[in-house]
């Protein structure tokens, strides 16, 4: 999975790149990305990172971010 994670980041670098934070070099490693999949794993809060994938040949085409989640009765993200 990091392999599949890693290509999508690569083949979307410039648009990434345009939006999010800097990126260190070792973001663009499958080691960087196993990392950043762990973290994601073992977090408790923010932010949560989820995989789009296409029906049938379950290719990753994506990923959605949930970040400022608010934990409360009503809980919300956004």
């Amino acid at each position: 999975m990091a392999e599949e994670v890693l290509k999508l980041q690569l083949q979307n670098k410039d648009l990434f790149e345009r939006y999010s934070v800097n990126r260190n070099p070792a973001f663009y490693t499958v080691e960087g990305q196993l990392e950043r999949m762990k973290k994601n794993e073992e977090s408790q809060g923010e932010p949560r990172i989820f995989g789009v994938f296409l029906t049938g040949s379950h290719e990753l085409i994506g990923e959605v971010g949930l970040f400022k989640i608010e934990r409360t009765h009503a809980s919300s993200c956004s």
